[in-house]
């Protein structure tokens, strides 16, 4: 992990499709449908109550267009539009989470300056794009659990480092499979959508969380999109 974390953890199995078909259950009855559907179209976003930011007019990171969200009682889920760089071929990807509603406790960081405490990190070292023209599963997408100092800015490895004030993290390897992606390049703009299983987080969501999107482009791993920005703190966003 580039400037967030000094070790990565082993890559995780590829993670399995949702299942977004209505299944039966041993006593026959319907299981819930996902609200939104992983397969790279987008119609259902228009139907499902999100909430969404979008870029400022003089914002300084300018590539991602477009950010949304909304959770139902299995998923959280997020789609977002970045506008690529000519011949750009990858982007690393990052969504951080305050699950536990205080912005006071867990991780800071620069691109929020006010109102986050991230506890979560998903992030994709190989990113959405296999080219300049495709969108790939980020089969490789890791979750990484904040273990304090409160307020720190950076996600080293506390097996790495010898400062006892560094921000700490732990990669949590034993979740395979908790998240699944699809998306398309039209006319040099990626739209992708990413669902993140609850479980993963067992009871220690709040009923509203906050999210943050930052986008890299390509191997430099230079931070040229984010959302929400211009002082506008995390998404907000309610739980069923």
């Amino acid at each position: 992990m580039a400037a967030l974390a000094v070790v990565a953890c082993g890559k995780n199995d590829q993670p399995n499709n949702n299942n977004n078909n209505n299944n039966n259950n041993n006593n026959g009855e319907e299981e819930e449908t996902s609200i939104i559907v992983i397969d790279g179209q987008f119609s259902d976003w228009d139907d499902a109550d999100v909430v969404s930011s979008i870029l400022p007019d003089e914002a300084e990171k300018v590539s991602v267009l477009v950010l949304k969200a909304v959770a139902d009682e299995k998923n959280i889920y997020v789609y977002f539009e970045q506008e690529l760089e000519e011949g750009q071929a990858a982007s690393p990807f990052d969504l951080f989470l305050d699950t536990d509603g205080n912005a006071e406790k867990g991780a800071s960081c620069y691109l929020w300056p006010e109102g986050c405490g991230w506890e979560y990190l998903v992030e994709s070292e190989d990113g959405f794009l296999a080219n300049a023209t495709t969108v790939q599963d980020m089969s490789d997408m890791k979750l990484y659990h904040f273990i304090g100092p409160d307020g720190a800015d950076g996600w080293d490895d506390p097996d790495e480092t010898d400062d006892v004030d560094a921000p700490y993290q732990e990669c949590l390897e034993e979740f395979s499979g908790f998240a699944s992606s699809a998306g398309v390049v039209v006319s040099g703009v990626a739209k992708v959508e990413v669902a993140i299983s609850r479980e993963i987080f067992g009871n220690n969501l709040a009923k509203t969380i906050g999210l943050g999107l930052l986008l890299y482009e390509g191997d430099s791993w230079k931070d040229n999109g984010v959302l929400p920005q211009d002082g506008d703190g995390m998404l907000m966003v309610k739980l069923p």
